[in-house]
């Protein structure tokens, strides 16, 4: 793995990401799976509220306050009438301003930088492939959730 991997790899959640929630709406991302869980808002803001760790480790500033972080955070219990969620369409804008941001730093950083240990047990390189990992599992699910929905998959 080296910071360009993790740069193009960041790059295909980006579009997956995208594609999955073109065309749905406010309404549409809302809606609850019938078997329980989180509604694709909740998801797609988990995915951006997410990413102030990323950026934390590459000495970047957060894409969210602590503030909008706060009903996405793991562990948050879904209720049908999830409060403080955002607008669909501004988590899209916050997420395309945050992979501007992620873009740019990982074109910056240096094979050395990547191996640094941040910790005993791992790299800064090891850290943030973690954290695409992360990031690609909750886009798969925003795969399924948009089928849930009614709406075709995109992705083939």
């Amino acid at each position: 793995m080296s910071p360009d991997i993790l740069h193009y790899l960041f790059g295909v959640n980006h579009y997956a990401a995208k594609v999955n929630l073109e065309d749905i709406t406010q309404e549409e991302s809302l809606r609850q799976p019938a078997s329980g869980g989180h509604c694709m808002n909740w998801v797609f803001g988990h995915i951006v509220a997410s990413r102030n760790s990323i950026f934390e480790l590459l000495d970047q500033p957060p894409v969210w306050t602590a503030e909008q972080v706060e009903p996405y955070r793991r562990g948050t219990i879904y209720t049908p009438q999830p409060a403080g969620l955002r607008e669909l369409l501004s988590i899209r804008d916050d997420f395309d301003r945050s992979q501007e941001i992620l873009a740019a730093a990982l074109q910056n950083l240096t094979v050395e930088q990547f191996e640094r240990r941040i910790d005993e047990k791992k790299s800064l390189g090891q850290s943030l492939a973690f954290l695409q990992f992360h990031e690609g599992y909750h886009i798969g699910q925003l795969g399924l959730l948009r089928r849930i929905v009614g709406k075709d998959g995109v992705i083939k």
